[in-house]
């Protein structure tokens, strides 16, 4: 992941996790967010967690 996100009242916030070109995707690892790490991920990649 390239960012992390920072809940405060109804807002998220994205924050670079480090500098990002233009163009680049940006990404978020979720496990860290409001999740309790039940909901499935879908992404397929090699190196999920399979929860967020």
């Amino acid at each position: 992941p390239n960012t992390f996100m920072r809940i405060i009242g109804e807002r998220a916030e994205f924050y670079a996790l480090h500098p990002i070109r233009a163009g680049t995707e940006l990404t978020l690892d979720y496990g860290d967010s409001h999740h309790n790490g039940d909901l499935p991920c879908t992404c397929q990649t090699t190196n999920c967690r399979r929860f967020i």
